[in-house]
């Protein structure tokens, strides 16, 4: 379904900034990316456009509201871009 107006003017915002910053995170290790369960039908679209532009090596959703199913979705699509997706699941904790 078609973005309405006003997420439509957010995405352009979000694609100009993201554009600008991606020289300098391109190619990281690990990427930590806002998966928001609100954004429904939307939910991949922000994460799969920065692993586009960035190309990170992994990447963890986070601020998925415990919504973990919701967030592990989008992984098919992460891989696809070639980044590995790290699923979420209660209790997980990592040691950088």
């Amino acid at each position: 379904s078609a973005m309405p107006v006003d997420n439509m003017q957010m995405h352009n915002y979000f694609i100009a900034e993201l554009r600008k910053m991606a020289p300098y995170v391109a190619n990281a290790d690990l990427a930590l990316f806002p998966v928001d369960p609100h954004q429904e039908h939307f939910i991949a679209l922000g994460a799969t456009q920065f692993c586009s532009e960035t190309h990170p090596k992994a990447l963890v959703p986070m601020h998925c509201w415990q919504q973990f199913d919701l967030a592990n979705a989008i992984g098919s699509q992460i891989e696809a871009l070639g980044t590995r997706f790290i699923p979420l699941h209660p209790g997980l904790t990592f040691c950088l």
